[in-house]
């Protein structure tokens, strides 16, 4: 009888997160589908609030640190400052390590960039989304040390990890800019949209109008609320027909209360409503009736909330940033994210229906390549090729 090989996800991040949540969603998805007979799967919990839905296939490890071991791990973290040097004490001074340790796995996935992945002994693959902190560092939340404590954490991962994993050929080219890795250790696996059939059919209680743009996104400073506010104005004063709403939904961030301030600034109190954060029913119903996605985040390489906006017939303008075009290509109108006349131009040109006609004859073509099958069978061929 061939030996099962013992697999494991360390889950990390909460639902409040958004885009990690939902791919360690479609990671969890992807390693229930692996041959029973091949594989034995596991899921190591740093908190049990981390509620993902896990099937039988899953063994539930739940990890926890004292005062005191959470004490002497930043201690030693200080004094090896490689934190791969001495593997062989990692034991010792980290109780989270000690146990995933002493499961003898053959293969532990990160689907966030956590610090473990480059203490664990096992082979590790991690994900790196981005590395958006070098490439646009202007943004308040790569400041006050953020860029330091990425650059230290991103170097030891690339320095470490036997295998990492990349949203797309950009993301991988950045890596390989940006750090001292061999190519043939990045794997790209493309973001797909979340799953929204489990959703449940409760009716939602909160008023929302009939025609309204749509933009699901935490208050990060790069996620450009405000230009996209301004350009909500222009749209309203020059086609006030339309009676037109934005709705805005995602966690408060460093830059919420300067959007809520704009927002009064040009009056927009009316018009512009905040839902804060959104359960996925909620979430799928303002895709459904919402006129647009507009993602306008000056981030990248790539996104994941127009893919689930094509997977829900939801119309999509985009910010024409790093490899966003790449991702979406004829399903979206682009605009310029600096510029706020642009969109509002966009905004008007998507409502036309010949317009809306074209996208959507690529939508059919963009959900064949973008969904959980296709994502399952990437990552069971990474696993393959590198386990």
């Amino acid at each position: 009888m061939n030996k099962h090989k013992k697999i494991a996800i360390y889950i990390s991040e909460n639902k409040f997160i958004g885009g990690a949540h939902q791919y360690t969603e479609n990671l969890i998805i992807a390693l229930s589908k692996l041959p029973k007979n091949k594989f034995k799967l596991f899921a190591i919990f740093q908190d049990e609030a981390h509620n993902f839905k896990l099937n039988k296939r899953f063994k539930k490890i739940y990890i926890k640190e004292n005062n005191l071991q959470k004490i002497l791990s930043v201690i030693y973290s200080r004094v090896d400052k490689s934190c791969f040097r001495n593997k062989k004490f990692n034991n010792y001074f980290y109780n989270k390590i000690k146990k995933i340790n002493k499961l003898h796995l053959d293969l532990i996935i990160f689907p966030t960039q956590d610090r473990e992945s480059f203490l664990v002994q096992s082979k590790a693959l991690v994900s790196i989304h981005d590395l958006m902190h070098r490439y646009e560092k202007k943004f308040k939340e790569y400041q006050n040390g953020e860029f330091e404590r990425r650059e230290r954490k991103y170097r030891l991962i690339c320095k470490c990890a036997n295998n990492i994993l990349a949203d797309s050929y950009l993301g991988k080219k950045h890596i390989l800019d940006s750090y001292s890795i061999e190519k043939n250790k990045i794997h790209i696996l493309p973001y797909v949209p979340q799953s929204f059939s489990n959703c449940s059919k409760e009716k939602n209680n909160l008023p929302i109008p009939k025609n309204f743009f749509f933009y699901p996104a935490q208050f990060w400073e790069h996620k450009n609320h405000a230009n996209l506010i301004k350009a909500f104005k222009i749209f309203i004063e020059k086609y006030p027909k339309y009676n037109m709403k934005l709705i805005l939904a995602g966690s408060k961030k460093n830059n919420y209360n300067k959007t809520v301030e704009l927002i009064h600034d040009l009056k927009l109190e009316k018009e512009v409503l905040i839902l804060g954060y959104i359960n996925k029913n909620l979430l799928k119903s303002l895709y459904k009736s919402a006129k647009s996605l507009i993602f306008v985040s000056f981030c990248g390489p790539t996104n994941i909330p127009p893919l689930e906006a094509i997977s829900l017939g939801c119309p999509i303008i985009c910010a024409d940033v790093y490899g966003m075009k790449k991702q979406l290509g004829k399903t979206s109108l682009y605009v310029n994210p600096n510029n706020p006349n642009d969109i509002s131009k966009k905004m008007f040109k998507i409502l036309d229906k010949k317009v809306l006609k074209k996208l959507f004859s690529y939508y059919k073509k963009s959900k064949k390549i973008n969904n959980q099958n296709i994502f399952n069978k990437n990552l069971f061929k990474i696993i393959k090729e590198i386990s």
